[in-house]
């Protein structure tokens, strides 16, 4: 029972899945097709899932994924219980992670554009602000799946406290700094001295700095808390 449920939590996740039916239907696929047919950016994350699957693949005499005796164990368990796991199927968060993802890219190639035809940047800045661009992006979906589809939900809602805390801490540090610019502005448009001169610029840095983020991480955790924690990436009711 408990390698059965073992097995279960392996193939729970849609690329893990996918992997071994497309080496039951393939018989043995290479490193470089696994990364083509699914589609990843990056390496890092293929490691992972190859890692998960342990051993349920093996290798052939070529250097080819091929399923282990357990993993021809899976692929039958999958085709025999199709409603159990859909890998064929994306994820709910896939469309619009990749509609934004979409209107995001076409923002930063426009504006990278304008500023080369306009001779703000030479070609060379052009080509590195693309390549950075599509590979922000492909960052940005490894860290959704992860966020999502990889991790437990115990670490799903630990991150998810941290961020509730940490954008409280960054809403107290940032509130404290602009305030503290404006009423600076104020008094130096009726020709007082600055709120930030130097001789009273201290206490501006231990409430910014300090006490300001404080404060704020600890209303974003009571805020957070009263919304159960939930997130973007983070549903405890899912």
């Amino acid at each position: 029972m408990s390698s059965f449920a073992s097995l279960h939590k392996i193939l729970k996740d849609e690329t893990r899945s996918k992997i071994i039916l497309l080496l039951d239907e393939k018989d043995s696929l290479s490193y470089t097709d696994l990364m083509e047919t699914l589609g990843f950016l990056t390496t890092g994350l293929l490691n992972y899932h190859l890692k998960v699957l342990g051993d349920l693949l093996a290798k052939n005499e070529a250097g080819q994924y091929i399923l282990s005796e357990r993993g021809e164990l899976a692929a039958k368990f999958l085709k025999e219980f199709p409603d159990a796991k859909h890998p064929g199927l994306k994820p709910k968060w896939w469309r619009k992670f990749w509609i934004g993802a979409a209107f995001l890219l076409f923002f930063v190639l426009v504006s990278q554009f304008v500023l080369f035809f306009y001779g703000y940047i030479d070609s060379s800045t052009l080509y590195k602000g693309l390549i950075t661009a599509v590979l922000a992006v492909g960052f940005a979906y490894m860290i959704q799946h992860i966020l999502r589809d990889v991790l437990s939900k115990e670490r799903q809602l630990r991150i998810a406290k941290i961020a509730w805390t940490s954008l409280g801490a960054w809403l107290g540090w940032a509130s404290t700094f602009f305030g503290a610019v404006a009423i600076s502005a104020f008094y130096r448009s009726r020709g007082e001295v600055p709120l930030l001169a130097d001789s009273n610029g201290w206490w501006y840095l231990v409430l910014s700095f300090l006490v300001a983020p404080i404060v704020g991480g600890l209303i974003g955790y009571w805020f957070g808390k009263r919304r159960r924690f939930k997130t973007p990436n983070y549903n405890p009711d899912a």
